[in-house]
């Protein structure tokens, strides 16, 4: 995981300014990475499953970083919506498994029988 974020810095964002630091970038990685073998098994040390993983790295921290969003607002007598946890969550499992199918749709790896 210590070299994953230079990695992540020169390959994944290509030069780009970091959205995780340093310090956080472990947690988030491994976290994405137990995501991804949920869907593919042991991860592959390739550069397909590198990227994803730190897409997904970014994607887990971004969701951390957000704070409940409004889903409905009125301005009389103010009354405020916010997203539930439920679909907070169902919101950040789709959007990891959308990102996991791109990056693994045509490898095979997604349709191992389980």
């Amino acid at each position: 995981i210590v070299l994953a974020y230079p990695y992540s810095l020169t390959e994944y964002l290509a030069g780009n300014s970091p959205r995780i630091s340093a310090e956080d970038f472990p947690l988030y990685f491994r976290s994405a990475g137990k995501r991804l073998e949920r869907y593919i098994g042991e991860v592959p040390d390739t550069d397909d499953a590198k990227l994803c993983q730190c897409e997904l790295a970014e994607l887990i921290y971004s969701d951390a970083q957000t704070g409940r969003a409004v889903t409905s607002e009125h301005t009389g007598d103010l009354s405020v919506t916010y997203e539930s946890a439920e679909a907070r969550a169902k919101s950040l499992a789709s959007a990891v498994r959308e990102c996991v199918y791109r990056w693994f749709a045509d490898s095979g790896l997604l349709y191992r029988g389980c």
